[in-house]
């Protein structure tokens, strides 16, 4: 931790001391490395084409968790407007959401899910979301609640429908690629 090639991630929602905490490296060169090179060195050797093969099979997930997700929470308040005190994953047990942005001075909180695959996102993910969202214990009875999904191939005619109806907000990656060049041309 003192070399910052690891960091402790706690849930957004809940005390940052408890014990309940993931250690993640922070560095993608070197999670990439760990994850595909380290663990596979003597089969690279031996048959490099077998690991070609497994990181491939595997490279969707990895992008998604490690790399698209931190993408999407660059560019959240910017494609958003969402203004927060906190964001970061949220998770309990087995339920977890990508990104959660909670404002505490006026009990707002935005539920956001990243999907970074090559199909649409259907209507039923959607769903999902605010399904795991009703789990997420945080002024429950005094909140207002807002709905956001960035996903890399767009989403599906239902998908679309559902999101205009029930005023969530989708993001495509071409939203995104554009929100962050103009904060770089801003910077």
């Amino acid at each position: 931790m003192q070399l910052k090639l690891i960091d402790k991630d706690y849930p957004v929602i809940g005390p940052a001391k408890s014990k309940n905490f993931l250690y993640h490296l922070s560095d993608n060169y070197m999670r990439f490395w760990l994850k595909y090179y380290y663990y596979n060195e003597s089969e690279i050797e031996e048959n490099a084409e077998n690991v070609v093969d497994s990181v491939l099979a595997d490279y969707e997930n990895y992008i998604g968790r490690y790399v698209f997700e931190g993408i999407c929470k660059n560019a959240f308040s910017k494609l958003t407007g969402f203004k927060y005190s906190k964001i970061g994953r949220w998770w309990s047990g087995e339920e977890e959401i990508d990104l959660v942005a909670i404002n505490e001075s006026n009990n707002e909180i935005c539920f956001a899910e990243c999907k970074w695959r090559n199909k649409k996102t259907s209507l039923s993910e959607l769903q999902k979301l605010i399904e795991k969202a009703k789990k997420v214990v945080w002024r429950n009875n005094n909140r207002k609640e807002y709905f956001v999904f960035f996903s890399c191939s767009g989403f599906d005619n239902g998908a679309k429908e559902f999101a205009a109806r029930n005023r969530i907000k989708i993001f495509e990656l071409k939203d995104i690629e554009k929100a962050l060049y103009q904060a770089m041309a801003v910077d």
